[in-house]
């Protein structure tokens, strides 16, 4: 199909006015060095794993609660806690299993924060007596209590006004809130109080706490980047009297150390990008390689994940190019035409006999009868024994010749990067891609005989361009239904643990098929504050469904969610 059957002065074309890259090639023709005033780069490595036996050993012989917790606490907040995951753990579980004996308002919080932000069960004993002793929330029995905040109320049942001169405690009061559910009042009561006393006292405070203070009252402690808040907090901790030094020069060769590495893996998506030749063929592209990788790297920083970041960044960067043509440039014809592309497409689906999603195997089963009927897929069984030569799907390239000239070659380019996760993985690894290709058609199974008929995130995109060709304002039932689709996010976790090794286990795989409330509920966070976002920027989202998504962000501005 070519460009000329097309007439895009009847729909015509948006444009985004993306400004040009900012970085250019900057992290290509620059080798950013971290070590002028170090030693070798080897050196520091050695160096750093002295430090780190060295912790470990801190960690084990600290028996005094108030020391674990001052020192799990300076671990995290510097992001080396990933070197020390058993024994923080081990430690944790001590602390977990240990009465507190202290009344302080930063211990008390410190502890609820350090315990309920590793999973351990924690218990509303108002709900309890509310509900009987079984009452659980999310499957999980919940023993610590959050009313031991309640020792820190007047009798008018209100936080304490003394408390207003502990600003620490009310720092820790405040980070700790955040991890609050819904039905935890007496913690949506702690953000409050914590947050007018800390406005009024930031400016009387003094570094290093003034620091930690500013930027808490910005962007809440559990919503901040790790890597940002450890270059922060790096300088926050050399001003602490009560400082460890060994943990600190740990703190500092580690960032420098991965940061390195970061700028290695930069180097090399922008040479990817580069090569891929699609910012020159596709003038309405935004050119994001820089932000793009630099917001995976704030979901899986650590150096053992950096094939998942390649990965993820290069899914995420050719799904950003795919709503790029749907929202900005594409006519309705065009779009149609590559929604029909897509969605032609034969998926080869091999059931092995030994199913993983079993229990969703006979409803699924159906699906697919429906689809090969339909033409959409094909799919057979196999036995173990063709298990290896038969665990690799691949897309059909003829599905180019369907599309608009101008994105046969994002087309190909789509395939030929999936085609190379596959390559890059080891023998017993390549089933990971073919996870991929079944949450696809998981996604279509769920959603063929919904509401709007979705079979894929391109059909998604697809009605979002026919509502703004036709004008159309959709309630706000119709936006989430479409939208949480749309961001990708179950796609995108997929796409990160096809590249982390061991740790993503055949069961993680599983748990993003089945779609999941936490998968669901980051999805629509994401939907509401990106919409909340452009409508600041641009004014072109419906003030209405902003006015309706406001009650299930449960009335909190955009600026306390970051």
């Amino acid at each position: 199909m070519e460009n000329s059957k097309f007439n895009p002065e009847k729909v015509g074309r948006k444009s985004g006015e993306y400004h040009p890259s900012l970085w250019g090639d900057y992290f290509i023709t620059n080798n950013p060095t971290f070590y002028a005033k170090q030693k070798s780069k080897s050196w520091m490595k050695q160096r750093a794993e002295e430090l780190k036996d060295e912790v470990k050993k801190k960690l084990h012989t600290t028996s005094d609660l108030h020391e674990s917790m001052s020192l799990i606490d300076a671990i995290q907040h510097l992001g080396i806690d990933y070197h020390f995951t058993k024994e923080i753990d081990e430690a944790l579980d001590h602390l977990y299993n240990t009465e507190l004996k202290s009344f302080a308002l930063h211990e008390v919080a410190l502890r609820f924060r350090l315990l309920r932000q590793q999973g351990f069960p924690i218990i509303v004993t108002h709900l309890v007596d509310a509900f009987g002793s079984s009452y659980s929330i999310n499957n999980h029995n919940w023993s610590v209590y959050t009313d031991e905040f309640n020792k820190f109320k007047d009798d008018k049942g209100n936080f304490a006004k003394t408390l207003s001169n502990d600003p620490r405690g009310l720092l820790s009061l405040y980070n700790a809130a955040y991890l609050g559910i819904h039905v935890e009042k007496i913690l949506d009561e702690a953000i409050s109080f914590s947050r007018i006393h800390l406005e009024s006292k930031a400016k009387d405070l003094k570094p290093p706490l003034a620091n930690e203070v500013s930027r808490a009252l910005v962007t809440p402690l559990q919503r901040r980047l790790k890597r940002l808040e450890a270059r922060y907090y790096i300088s926050d901790y050399e001003m602490e009297d009560k400082r460890d030094d060994a943990i600190l020069e740990l703190a500092k060769l580690d960032f420098n150390l991965v940061q390195s590495l970061h700028c290695e893996e930069l180097k090399n998506i922008s040479i990817w990008w580069n090569d891929l030749g699609l910012k020159d063929k596709l003038c309405y592209l935004r050119d994001r390689i820089v932000e793009l990788y630099f917001w995976i790297s704030g979901v899986c920083f650590e150096p053992d994940y950096s094939h998942a970041r390649m990965i993820a960044t290069k899914v995420i960067v050719l799904t950003c190019i795919l709503d790029d043509t749907y929202d900005v440039y594409a006519t309705l014809e065009e779009c149609r035409a590559l929604t029909d592309a897509i969605q032609s497409m034969p998926i080869y689906i091999i059931i092995k006999d030994d199913f993983r999603m079993e229990k969703y195997k006979d409803s699924l089963l159906k699906i697919l009868v429906h689809l090969t009927i339909e033409g959409l897929c094909m799919f057979y069984f196999t036995n173990k024994s063709r298990m290896k030569e038969a665990s690799i799907c691949r897309w059909d390239m003829e599905a180019i010749d369907q599309l608009p000239t101008y994105l046969k070659d994002y087309f190909h380019k789509l395939i030929s990067t999936f085609e190379e996760f596959e390559d890059e993985l080891a023998l017993e690894d390549k089933y990971r891609v073919s996870y991929l290709r079944e949450m696809v058609i998981f996604f279509i199974s769920l959603l063929l005989f919904s509401r709007f008929q979705y079979k894929s995130v391109a059909k998604v995109y697809h009605n979002e361009t026919e509502w703004y060709a036709h004008d159309y304002t959709p309630t706000f039932e119709e936006h989430l239904q479409t939208s949480i689709i749309s961001t990708a996010y179950p796609m995108l976790i997929c796409a990160c643990f096809v590249g982390m090794g061991n740790v993503a286990t055949k069961e993680a795989f599983e748990w993003v098929l089945s779609i999941p409330e936490a998968v669901r509920a980051s999805a629509l966070v994401s939907r509401l504050m990106d919409d909340i976002t452009s409508s600041e920027v641009t004014n072109q989202i419906s003030l209405s469904l902003i006015s309706q998504s406001l009650p299930i962000l449960r009335m909190v501005s955009p600026n306390q969610l970051f």
